[in-house]
């Protein structure tokens, strides 16, 4: 049995022809994408995105404020609030104290509520890896 190497059939001509406008062809597509995409563009800018850009009114008055006497329940919660923020001072611990941050691992040193000195620090249980059972 004997084996032919080489070219098997000649293409023909109206092929190759086909072949070399085929890059006329895709430069005109992409002529007619990049227009149709100008246009696009073009009308956006011209017709709008359909947002308004409007100056915001001012805020209403607070009508509680305003008002000539306050209601009793918001009396209630004037003195309450203002017996928690007294409660809250009582508590704040006077002179120089350290803070530990147990969420972030951070050392503060406090004078009232001024801060002195932050820190790195080790905040953990102090165990290697295993669980403490209770007992």
């Amino acid at each position: 049995m004997s084996v032919l190497i080489g070219p098997e059939t000649a293409a023909p001509a109206e092929t190759l022809a086909s072949v070399t406008r085929r890059p006329a062809l895709l430069a005109r597509d992409r002529r007619w994408q990049v227009g149709l995409v100008t246009t696009a563009v073009f009308l956006l800018a011209v017709a709008g995105t359909g947002y308004r850009y409007a100056p915001v009114a001012a805020a209403a008055p607070d009508p509680v404020a305003g008002a000539a006497r306050p209601s009793p329940e918001r009396q209630r919660m004037l003195a309450e609030r203002a017996r928690l923020a007294s409660a809250l001072r009582s508590r704040v611990p006077r002179g120089t104290y350290i803070l530990i941050d147990q969420t972030h691992n951070r050392l503060r040193l406090m004078r009232g509520e001024t801060l002195l000195l932050e820190a790195p620090c080790s905040a953990g249980s102090g165990s290697r890896g295993s669980s403490c059972s209770a007992g």
